[in-house]
């Protein structure tokens, strides 16, 4: 289970006086006290991420607080994002959500400025206060308080994130806050979905529909997981929006984590043999680099700096998976960096390379050009294997500093993966008719010159206070707020081992319930990664009985299967899908 915090986010600044649109979506969002402003935009950010499945429609962000008359009909629909507790908000804005025909969403707290009168009349409820943890009726073995953890959407149960935080004592940490309404006219309004309280089965009303309108009884931005009630917020923008499905069938990928030089073949064949037994398209991260100046692996000296196309086995395996359904993931250049641990091992496959993983921080120096320098020289190795272009980039461990994910967006066609958002402003990118283009595949002086031109002006800036975490998403995204287009990786990975310091067990029925959970949110994925060291016998961190054990791993492809899900082609994928068709998210005070 990933739980994602929320001290992050990023804001693309455009000047605007006034925009006439109606193919566009206002973000209206609580400028609050300076002490507020990171969960502010922080939650903007979830937002507007998830908005980039839908490229047609223009993002438009402002500040509540700067509302004026009419502004929510300019768009086909409004979004206001209640962070801040008991946010003074304009009365043309009460007024205006009151009488919009527009579809408009109301996410979150101060839902009671509407007054008792105007929210029972639009919502058929009146409000009836804030509910919290439950110290009274704990539940589980940890004997942790009972909250209204459980979200009822559609026949499917989603579940809030809630643990521990160790400590003396340790703290109750988890989303628990929620606006309990009480419905008065409930006839007038449709319940979309329900909170459950874990300890006393009481339920009440979660998110809410009356006509045009809607209401989120909480912000469902804060410790997301794979099977989380963000998801639900996820399937309710396409009414919001009132856009239908991108998708006619249900997408499904495996992809199989980091092949290097120096990979055990023997479990990688087994992964693979296994896949084209099931009739599954291989999807293989490779990294072109394998550099080990530890001597953490048991090889030979010569070794240490191993080119994959410099492995003849290895280039052999890669070759012969050309002539079957195979897309190629570029899995960063050597998936480590320098000659120390970054924070691991400091050998490929185990460390960060485009973050400082010991420090938690951008690699110290880093540029644009020393991002791009970088990839140049894989993609010569990657090149020298005789590997066709790849056309989908996957970032070492899913984190990198945010000049990179710039850099990646104006390189790579799509990203697979989570994503980490960092607190930035970013200066001296030039804009480009092209955000998807390959810079890197042609060879002429030209276009290399025309790279480093503009590489060398583009510059980041981040506080000191800045602090990035992952979202991951239900489905693709054709633009996030660097740029990205990211094909998701909503189930995760299994996981055969939990303890200190480590995530808890993922097994392929978690993954399988996830799934099937996820049938009820539209255009939503079956995407996961898979190491193939997860074959081995478990005394050796795997869950098979034998190395190359690919029982558990069919079970799970077969599985997916029977719930409807289709595994696509990747590269077919990638290169079908056209590019983004909004343009940079709009901001105004």
């Amino acid at each position: 289970m990933s739980v994602i915090l929320t001290l992050l986010t990023l804001f693309w600044c455009f000047n605007m006086e006034r925009v006439e649109a109606k193919e566009c979506v206002n973000i209206y969002f609580d400028k609050g006290p300076q002490s507020h402003e990171s969960l502010q935009k922080t939650y903007t950010v979830f937002l507007q991420n998830l908005l980039g499945h839908f490229p047609e429609v223009q993002q438009i962000l402002s500040p509540i607080e700067s509302y004026q008359s009419g502004d929510i009909e300019l768009c086909r629909a409004s979004i206001y994002i209640g962070s801040y507790f008991d946010n003074h908000l304009p009365e043309a804005f009460l007024k205006d959500f009151t009488t919009s025909r527009r579809n408009l969403a109301w996410v979150g707290y101060s839902i009671w400025r509407l007054g008792k009168d105007r929210l029972q009349k639009i919502f058929g409820h009146t409000y009836e206060g804030m509910v919290a943890a439950n110290t009274e009726v704990r539940i589980g073995p940890d004997d942790r308080p009972s909250f209204f953890q459980d979200i009822l959407y559609k026949g499917e149960v989603f579940r809030k994130f809630a643990s521990w935080s160790p400590g003396n004592p340790p703290v109750f940490i988890g989303p628990f806050e929620q606006v309990r309404l009480k419905p008065t006219l409930a006839e007038r309004t449709q319940v979309l979905a329900q909170a459950r309280q874990s300890g006393t089965g009481e339920i009440i009303p979660y998110a809410l529909r009356s006509g045009n309108r809607f209401y989120i009884a909480e912000i469902p931005f804060s410790y997301i997981h794979e099977a989380d009630r963000y998801l639900v917020f996820a399937d309710m923008l396409f009414d919001i929006l009132d856009l239908p499905p991108r998708h006619l069938t249900r997408p499904a990928v495996l992809k199989i984590d980091s092949f290097h030089a120096l990979s055990a073949l023997g479990l990688y064949k087994a992964v693979i043999k296994a896949l084209r037994e099931e009739r599954i398209p291989v999807n293989l991260a490779v990294v072109p680099i394998f550099f080990d100046p530890l001597y953490v692996y048991d090889r030979k000296p010569y070794e240490e700096f191993l080119p994959i196309g410099f492995k003849p086995e290895a280039l052999s395996l890669l070759h012969s998976l050309r002539k079957t359904p195979t897309t190629f993931l570029w899995n960063g250049v050597t998936h480590q960096y320098g000659r120390s641990k970054n924070a691991f091992s400091g050998a490929t496959p185990h460390d960060f390379e485009f973050w400082d993983g010991v420090n938690n921080t951008a690699i110290q120096g880093e540029s644009a050009l020393s991002i791009v320098d970088r990839l140049q020289q894989g993609l010569h190795f990657w090149r020298s294997a005789d590997l066709e272009d790849p056309l989908i980039w996957l970032t070492p461990n899913n984190q990198a500093s945010a000049l990179g994910y710039h850099v990646f967006a104006r390189v790579h066609p799509w990203n697979f993966g989570r994503i980490m958002y960092f607190p930035h402003q970013l200066s001296g990118a030039s804009k480009i008719e092209n955000p998807a283009e390959l810079w890197l595949t042609s060879h002429a002086q030209d276009a290399f010159d025309n790279r480093r031109r503009y590489f060398s002006a583009m510059h980041v800036d981040v506080p000191e206070y800045a602090r990035g975490n992952p979202q991951f998403f239900p489905y693709e995204l054709y633009a996030d707020i660097y740029g990205q287009r990211v094909i998701p990786e909503n189930l995760g990975t299994l996981i055969a081992r939990s303890g200190p310091g480590l995530p808890g067990r993922r097994l392929v029925d978690d993954l399988l319930a996830d799934a099937k959970r996820n049938l009820v949110i539209r255009d939503a994925w079956a995407s996961l990664s898979f190491n193939p060291s997860l074959t081995l016998p478990f005394d050796r961190g795997g869950l098979g009985e034998y190395p190359g054990d690919t029982r558990e791993l069919r079970r799970l492809l077969r599985g997916l299967r029977s719930l409807g899900y289709e595994f696509i082609d990747l590269k077919i994928f990638a290169s079908q899908r056209p590019l983004p068709l909004s343009s940079s998210p709009i901001y105004r005070e």
